[in-house]
This record gives C-alpha cells, structure tokens and sequence, in this order.
C-alpha cells in the first residue's frame, strides 16, 4: 500500500482473495472495512483449483458483492497463490489482502499455504488476516533499514485515517552467534538509531521498547498482546532471501495476530 496514496488523495487499489472459507471471509470483511475507511478501491479474486469449484468461486465473489457493490471481481482457474500474485500484478494492487488457514505439522512443511506463497513471493503489501476487525492496536517492528521506515511512514499515514495506538519494537538479536561476537555498544547503538527513527517518523504517541532475543520469537510472542504486526520486507529473492527475507514470513506464519507485510518497492511517500 503507497502511503503517498493515502495522504495525498489517491485511491489505494486493494486485492482481496477469497475461496468461501471462514478465513477468507474474515479477509474479505476487513479488506472491505479498509477500502470504506481509506477510500480505497476493492479488487476481489476467487481461484478455481482442485479445492474450489467454479460454484463455490461464483459463491464467495457473490459474497464479496453483497459487502460491496462497487468491487471489481474476476474467476481465475490455476494455482491460487500464482494466479492471486498475477492478478495483483494486472490490476497494480497496492495491497493483497487473503486469510490464513492456519496449518501444523507436515502439512505446512509438504503443503505450505497459498498465503505464504503470497506473502513470499508477491511483488507488493500483503495482510495476512486474522480478524475481520480493523486494527486498533499495532506493533511494528523496526531494526533502523529503509524498510523498516517505509513501513512506520505508511503507518504514520494510516493512523490520519484510522486512530491506531502503535507501538514500535526493536529486537536486540543476541540469539545470532555473529551478534553476539559484536561489541555490545555496537548492539546499544543501532538500537538507539533504530528507536530514535521511530520517534521521529511516529511521533511522541507511539511507545517504543527494545527486547533481546531472537527477532522471530520476540515479534510472535509480543504480537498476541495486538491487532496488527506490522514488518518491512527486503523484497529480495534466492540466497538474498534466505538470509534476510525470511523474519516476516516466519512471524507471518507464527503470529497470532493479523500481519502487514509492507515491501519497500511499491511505497512512494511523496504526496
């Protein structure tokens, strides 16, 4: 989502994926409470596949329309997650908005699910939901990246037009050998710089900590406590990803709250 877009007039484009299911429905009610509330214009994609018939996609874009009349809705046939990625693509979505099914065990490990395929592999914001409710509680993570001041930028923006009690968070990673090695000024330091960039771009309202662990344990645990975790991704895809892609997708995956996933590429703060 282009925060420029929500601050200066623009009309942010919103993708909702939807197969019927009850986490789909609770991503299809939140992405229609967003697109009322910022003024947004509402996409909506039901994938026909071996786990969804063309009724049953009929079906839950039918529902969509009822919740909003205005949305521009297509029937793809395909692998859902390709097809969702694709269709964001073609209608230059700001956002994909699509549910989560919540798997365990192996069938996360064989199987995945179609949200973490998109949260990994799309080329813009991903929400994860799991509330049908707008946010009023957020937790953002920041660790001083350019990514990381993409994402509280577009918060910042957002809370004009939602009222948000934020809270940002910056996690002291002594659980990494090569970290811990550092000088622990060096930790000290980019904590500060971390903290002190989210006072400047969030404003004295916002709470801000710092807690030592592991990024992913900390962000998960912490995030039950709120509506909403908000993460900037690095994009990046390959080795690149492995390295330093990973920490959104495993709190998207481990968070017990809806997860924003906000991808620097498609963020243009200019009004």
């Amino acid at each position: 989502m282009e925060a420029g877009k929500i601050c200066g007039g623009e009309k942010p484009r919103i993708l909702v994926a939807t197969d019927g299911s009850l986490a789909s429905e609770k991503a299809v009610t939140l992405a229609v409470n967003l697109a009322r509330v910022l003024g947004g214009e509402l996409h909506a994609v039901s994938v026909i596949c071996d786990q969804l018939k063309r009724d049953e996609a009929h079906d839950a874009i039918e529902r969509v329309k009822e919740l909003f009349p205005d949305v521009h809705a297509v029937i793809r046939e395909g692998h859902p997650a390709s097809e969702i990625i694709e269709c964001a693509g073609e209608v230059d979505a700001d956002l994909i908005v699509t549910g989560s099914h919540n798997r365990s065990g192996l069938e996360r490990v064989f199987i995945g699910s179609v949200s973490e395929k998109i949260v990994r592999h799309a080329g813009t914001s991903v929400l994860v939901a799991r509330s049908s409710e707008i946010p009023k509680r957020v937790l953002i993570a920041t660790d001083g990246s350019e990514h990381s001041r993409l994402a509280m930028e577009l918060i910042r923006h957002v809370r004009e037009k939602i009222p948000l009690k934020v809270t940002a968070v910056h996690v002291m990673d002594t659980s990494d050998p090569v970290s811990s090695q550092l000088f622990f000024e060096e930790l000290q330091q980019r904590r500060d710089h971390a903290l002190s960039m989210a006072r400047k771009i969030l404003g004295d309202s916002a709470e801000c900590i710092s807690v030592k662990g592991h990024p992913v344990s900390v962000i998960a645990e912490i995030s039950a406590r709120y509506d909403m975790v908000v993460l900037g991704s690095h994009g990046r895809s390959g080795i690149d990803h492995l390295l330093l892609g990973s920490v959104a997708e495993r709190v998207a995956r481990f968070s017990k709250s809806s997860t924003l996933i906000v991808r620097g590429k498609r963020l243009n703060t200019s009004p």
